[in-house]
């Protein structure tokens, strides 16, 4: 009779997992308390920390607790797992934890609470701290290498890219410092304090503000290449993919954006804040947490809700998507498990905020010449491709009234060069180098018009959805 009992509850246990509808609990952790504390997932492992002092590894298939470290102290900010290790602040202190069985390497102590997520690089661990100090320590001991004054607090988790190190504070600022030395570089001021966490891409820094504005800065010199406003504070972190940017606002709204103009794609309400949860994008999907107490999951190409569920208080961390999953921990002490669905082939395994260092930035493939247009845009690009590789004379642009040669549609202000060519205020458009084939099957976003191929160019078809 055992045997037959034990059959039926892994039948059951499969049935439930075959059957599974996207949103669904596939497991649940219970907590001592409630998490502020976005989780790592890492072969296999899910890391995360709570306010009961605990930072913990799970089994990410079944929710199985690995090992927990019970370290004194309340536990804020989200772990980056790197080389075998775990860093996270814990309490007013920097610590690093064996990732195989939690035992403690280190801890740096500072002078106030660390809720800053560390951004870990070249075996540096960059993070902030609230006694308005951004810190750099060796990650193998943990020793001080230098720290630097801002004005406010840093809630903010640093970007480290290309030797720079890009943060914000609640002086209102967003600072970049040389990431050798933590000399200045540059500093730019917004109209609020800035906890947001910078994402940095193709020379560009996107962060929020809680004068209720998204910024694009140029990482060279700090410089607004353009600013966003929303209805409410910005504390959301971007997230850039495909070339675009996701970020929530406490106007209740989650934003879609170009992020070569700033201009919106799509913008969709929820039921209320969307504070500290910033989102995380997977495959066609961006998943978002929201003061209403749901998980989202939005269409990424349109901001149609998917599916939601709810937990039992406000939400206010930020989902990981990976391993077929979501994970996220709530204010409701419960750790939750999600069932993605199918259609999500991507991966967004860390609180991804540092696209060249904690995350990946894959950029859009089409084989050739792909256009995502707002709707409304009858901006065009067309021409003969019978020479191979692409002769960029031969490709001319249209806004339906004239025509101008790519060099003048660049003075023009139409596209933007280098590499991957935006469409000013109107989506994007790639070029790519073509093979032996064309096809247009992956060109399917946006409300625009679909190039044909292997034909001679100045033809298109309208395509809406």
């Amino acid at each position: 009779m055992k045997r037959i009992a034990e059959v039926m509850a892994i039948a059951v246990l499969w049935a439930s997992a075959a059957w599974a509808a996207p949103g669904d609990v596939v497991w649940t952790y219970m907590m001592g308390a409630y998490t502020y504390s976005n989780a790592a997932v890492e072969g296999g492992r899910v890391y995360f920390g709570s306010n009961d002092f605990n930072v913990r590894c799970l089994d990410a298939s079944d929710g199985s607790e690995i090992w927990s470290s019970n370290i004194g102290q309340s536990v804020y900010s989200s772990p980056a797992v790197v080389g075998g290790y775990v860093y996270v602040g814990v309490g007013s202190a920097m610590a690093c934890f064996d990732a195989s069985d939690g035992s403690l390497e280190w801890a740096h102590v500072t002078g106030n609470s660390v809720v800053s997520a560390p951004a870990v690089v070249d075996g540096r661990v960059y993070f902030g701290s609230y006694d308005n100090s951004v810190y750099c320590l060796n990650a193998s001991d943990g020793a001080l290498v230098w720290s630097r004054a801002t004005g406010g607090y840093v809630r903010s988790s640093p970007a480290v890219v290309d030797g720079r190190v890009y943060v914000g504070s609640a002086d209102q600022n967003v600072y970049c410092f040389d990431a050798a030395s933590g000399a200045i570089i540059w500093i730019r001021v917004t109209g609020g304090p800035v906890e947001s966490s910078p994402a940095v891409s193709g020379g560009y820094v996107y962060v929020g503000s809680g004068d209720t504005g998204l910024y694009c800065l140029s990482s060279h010199d700090g410089s607004v290449q353009w600013a966003f406003l929303s209805g409410g504070p910005v504390d959301s972190s971007p997230a850039i993919c495909g070339y675009r940017v996701y970020f929530g606002s406490d106007d209740y709204y989650v934003y879609c954006l170009t992020a070569a103009t700033g201009a919106m794609l799509w913008r969709t309400e929820l039921g209320y804040h969307v504070g500290l949860s910033s989102p995380a994008v997977s495959g066609d999907y961006v998943y978002i947490g929201c003061e209403d107490t749901s998980v989202y999951c939005l269409d990424a190409d349109y901001g149609d809700i998917v599916w939601s569920h709810a937990t039992g208080q406000p939400l206010y961390t930020s989902p990981t998507a990976a391993a077929g999953n979501v994970y996220i921990g709530g204010m409701d002490s419960v750790f939750y498990c999600l069932e993605r669905g199918a259609g999500d082939p991507g991966e967004w395994p860390k609180f991804r905020h540092d696209l060249a260092n904690t995350g990946t930035h894959t950029p859009w493939a089409a084989p050739a010449l792909d256009i995502a247009l707002n709707a409304g845009w009858n901006l065009i690009g067309y021409g003969s491709f019978a020479v191979r590789p692409v002769d960029l004379a031969t490709v001319t642009f249209t806004d339906g009234l004239t025509t101008k040669s790519w060099d003048d549609a660049v003075a023009a202000g139409w596209i933007e060069e280098p590499g991957y060519c935006y469409v000013t205020g109107a989506g994007y458009l790639t070029l790519g180098t073509p093979d032996t084939t064309w096809d247009t099957d992956v060109v399917d976003l946006g409300v625009g018009y679909w190039i044909l191929a292997n034909v001679d160019l100045t033809m298109f078809i309208p395509y809406s959805t």
